[in-house]
């Protein structure tokens, strides 16, 4: 549901302008909160590289297993990433083979250095890149806190992670001021200012491992997406300067305590609204989106001002979808002989499509080649 919401929020963000709009209504505030989908990229991001971890499957007990992550995460981000980023870089800027702009481009992008720039934090060639540097990066860092963990404990790791994100949120909000008012910049977005949302989904799977959940899962989901609703309306709010610039530091606690609850909920129990959300569309959308998200971006640009009629809109969603399928299969996945493998899989018996952290543990991820969005 994630890369649905960024699909939209992408498309549509000027229809739902929530500072905009004469009055603010559900509707207003919903369309204008798809960006927040990003956010759910973070925690399940957190979630996923910590199960194995968590449950014990894995462990950094050495050198190998170290540079036996790293050269997972390598293989499963790095090819595609390049791929888009090279043809995007070539094709659609105005660079000569003469120009060192050029070859100073090549080298943020191959090193992810672009997201410590104010001028390239949002990459010309497609701006939705800005988060998959952040997750690069964390991934570089991420051994480094589950040995925390290991060592210091869940405590003390998850309050540094959740006091230095508020402080580097509130160091970006005062440095970087906008107006118009944007809800993103170099600062506050990076990934020390994104970490509580990494953390907070590694404790997920740390509770989901322990079978741990706060309240029963129907009134533990309630809160949850009560939380959700709070942070979109407080965004809202904030995009139309009834609160002082720097508080928007503060808004992405709620929403990040509510993506804890909610998912809490939905992996342990409540399934009637499990199998809602597991429709295949939506799993299949959920297997993409590392490539969906690479690729809706450019090309909703270049559509921009023909794509919102409802048959242009259709051929839009046709192009991406076509897009990411050969990018999900070819290049993410490409040593991947049997293309049933990469659908959304079924649980034996039942016919019902397996859950996110049931699927990531019986899928074709153990043999090297984890299904996360990353």
């Amino acid at each position: 549901m994630a890369i649905i919401a960024v699909v939209f929020h992408h498309s549509f963000s000027a229809f739902f302008n929530a500072a905009g709009s004469v009055t603010l209504t559900p509707l207003t505030v919903l369309g204008s909160s798809g960006w927040l989908g990003v956010n759910l990229f973070f925690f399940l991001s957190g979630f996923v590289l910590y199960l194995p971890y968590a449950t014990g499957q894995r462990s950094f007990a050495g050198r190998r297993s170290l540079i036996g992550f790293y050269g997972h995460r390598a293989r499963r981000l790095l090819p595609v990433y390049y791929t888009s980023a090279l043809i995007l870089l070539l094709f659609t800027t105005q660079y000569q083979l003469d120009d060192s702009s050029l070859y100073r481009a090549l080298v943020q992008y191959a090193l992810a250095t672009f997201v410590f720039s104010r001028e390239t934090f949002f990459p010309s060639i497609n701006w939705a890149l800005w988060s998959l540097g952040v997750e690069l990066w964390f991934s570089l860092l991420f051994p480094a806190v589950v040995i925390a963990i290991g060592r210091f404990g869940w405590r003390k790791v998850l309050v540094i992670a959740l006091i230095t994100a508020l402080c580097v949120r509130f160091a970006g909000q005062l440095i970087v001021p906008t107006n118009p008012r944007r809800v993103l910049n170099f600062i506050s977005d990076s990934l020390f200012g994104r970490l509580d949302e990494f953390a907070l989904g590694m404790l997920g799977a740390w509770l989901f491992s322990r079978r741990l959940m706060l309240w029963r899962p129907p009134l533990q989901l309630v809160c949850g997406v009560a939380l959700l609703a709070a942070s979109a309306v407080l965004w809202s709010l904030w995009y139309r300067g009834t609160f002082a610039e720097p508080l928007a530091a503060l808004f992405n606690i709620p929403f990040d305590a509510g993506l804890l609850l909610t998912v809490n909920a939905l992996v342990v129990g409540c399934k009637p609204v499990v199998r809602m959300v597991s429709i295949w569309p939506l799993q299949m959308s959920g297997l993409m989106c590392y490539s969906i998200y690479l690729w809706h971006a450019p090309i909703i640009s270049h559509f921009r001002s023909s794509a919102f009629s409802v048959s242009t809109y259709v051929a839009y969603l046709s192009l991406t979808y076509l897009i990411a399928w050969f990018s999900y299969r070819y290049i993410e996945f490409g040593s991947v002989s049997d293309y049933r493998k990469l659908l959304p899989q079924s649980i034996e018996g039942t016919g019902d499509q397996k859950p996110l952290a049931d699927r990531r543990q019986h899928s074709i991820a153990d043999s090297g080649s984890t299904r996360d969005s990353g």
